[in-house]
């Protein structure tokens, strides 16, 4: 009876903990700021000290691990990402800044122990538990930036003032500082509301919230009016109707893909030609310089003249610049910052003949490339690059796999059921994925670890798993 009550006291210790990390970091500006991420970040290896020792004198636990096959897809995905993290640290140990290459290191870090955690130490009660949390904790978020949208402009993100350029430019930010980051959680709350509406076993009140929650999710994106996540809607549109509906017959699964293409195209083709000044930030982003060119590749060149001028054009540029330095390892963990202004400048420049560079780029510091991708190769090289491509791969094949396993049963499942979460995951690796081509979502560590929560906790079901 002691040890029971010693396990479950452990369990519900190390879940609490990790239930703080991901559910309140998010209240505090995502974490970004050092002296929020640090504290977080300390909840979650506290989270996991507990969760080590449930391993270490838990039965159930034990069996748990000693069962799994670590050639299964899942398997073989942290295996794989396990051997990214030992080419982190090397390049870690080897970085020239320690705070930046400590923060880097830990990005990657964390939401590994989340994830491990998620699999291996909780039941399913404390599972469904953190789904609904999480679920809610977004919506309540979404509500809060749209109401604080209208009621100070924007001008107060929580009790902090917010900055200028977004306030002045109407844009919601909810309890993030930057509308894009914003624009990123609520996309991962589209995610997660989607597959309720389209799983055939979700109950009424849960169809009913995932309705508030979509409506909530799209309307706080439409407000922050952030590019990025305005495309992402449309990635995330397109995976619905490749991936969706796997409960339903083919033939009526085909027919709907073409009801719902269609239906799509004309809405997106009447918002185009709307005058919202959402869709002007789209149809300004280049200017109109190539629309006095004649040919294709006149305007192709200026396109890409233009886009180059851009502030992520700029960042872009410098970060290729950087990475060509050192492409099969990358020029450092957590580097991009402090080398910036050593790259920032175009290579037109020459200081023999005393020509100054095209642009030198000395407006402004970039502390992050504004492409996740982009970030990991200029700062871990082609290596790194491969070896975190290939785990990300994995794992999205092993959620994709789960998704018709769901019409092979009857019973119902109380939440999450295995359809709505595994359709979930996938939906979040494709518009992190995505999105990550064009901002840093995965440089904000409340959002990293609110992902490797939704990716993993469809992995981990075991419903003789609830002794505790």
């Amino acid at each position: 009876m002691t040890t029971k009550i010693i396990d479950k006291t452990l369990g519900w210790i190390s879940f609490s903990l990790l239930l703080i990390a991901i559910v309140v970091s998010p209240w505090f500006f995502g974490a970004w700021e050092m002296w929020w991420f640090w504290p977080f970040t300390t909840i979650i290896f506290a989270s996991t000290f507990f969760f080590a020792l449930l391993l270490l004198i838990q039965k159930h636990t034990k069996e748990k691990i000693n069962t799994f096959s670590f050639f299964s897809g899942i398997g073989l995905t942290l295996l794989s990402f396990c051997l990214f993290l030992i080419y982190v640290v090397i390049r870690f140990m080897q970085a020239e800044v320690f705070m930046s290459a400590e923060r880097s290191f830990l990005l990657y870090l964390t939401p590994l122990l989340v994830g491990l955690n998620i699999i291996f130490g909780l039941t399913n009660k404390q599972r469904r538990l953190l789904w609904v949390l999480l679920f809610f904790d977004v919506l309540i978020l979404g509500l809060y930036g749209i109401i604080n949208h209208f009621i100070t402009g924007n001008e107060l993100v929580m009790w902090a003032p917010g900055y200028e350029q977004y306030y002045k430019d109407h844009r919601a930010t909810g309890s993030y500082f930057c509308p894009d980051h914003f624009a990123g959680v609520m996309e991962l709350g589209l995610c997660m509301a989607i597959p309720l509406l389209l799983d055939l076993r979700s109950s009424g009140k849960w169809r009913i919230a995932g309705i508030l929650m979509s409506i909530t999710t799209v309307t706080a994106i439409l407000l922050s009016k952030s590019r990025g996540a305005g495309l992402t809607l449309m990635i995330i549109g397109l995976a619905v109707v490749i991936w969706g509906g796997t409960q339903l017959p083919k033939i009526v699964r085909w027919y709907l893909r073409g009801a719902v293409i269609l239906v799509g195209l004309a809405l997106l083709a009447s918002i185009w030609l709307s005058d919202i000044a959402y869709i002007k930030r789209f149809k300004n982003y280049f200017g109109h310089e190539h629309k006095q060119k004649t040919s294709l590749v006149e305007k192709k060149d200026a396109i890409m003249k233009q886009l180059s001028r851009t502030s992520r054009g700029r960042m872009y540029g410098g970060a290729v610049r950087a990475w060509k330095s050192s492409p099969v390892v990358g020029i450092g963990a957590g580097m991009h910052e402090n080398l910036w202004f050593h790259f920032a400048a175009t290579d037109d420049g020459d200081r023999e003949k005393n020509i100054w560079p095209s642009m030198t780029n000395h407006y402004f510091h970039s502390y992050e490339v504004h492409n996740d991708w982009l970030q990991l190769l200029e700062e871990y090289g082609i290596i790194g690059f491969i070896l975190f491509l290939t785990p990300f791969m994995l794992w999205f094949n092993v959620l994709r796999k789960e998704l018709p396993d769901e019409t092979k049963t009857s019973h119902r499942v109380e939440y999450p059921p295995l359809y709505a979460a595994s359709f979930a995951g996938l939906l979040a690796c494709i518009c992190m994925g995505f999105h990550s081509l064009g901002d840093f979502n995965l440089q904000m560590p409340a959002t990293v670890w609110i992902l490797a929560t939704i990716i993993t906790l469809p992995i981990t079901r075991n419903d003789n798993y609830d002794h505790r």
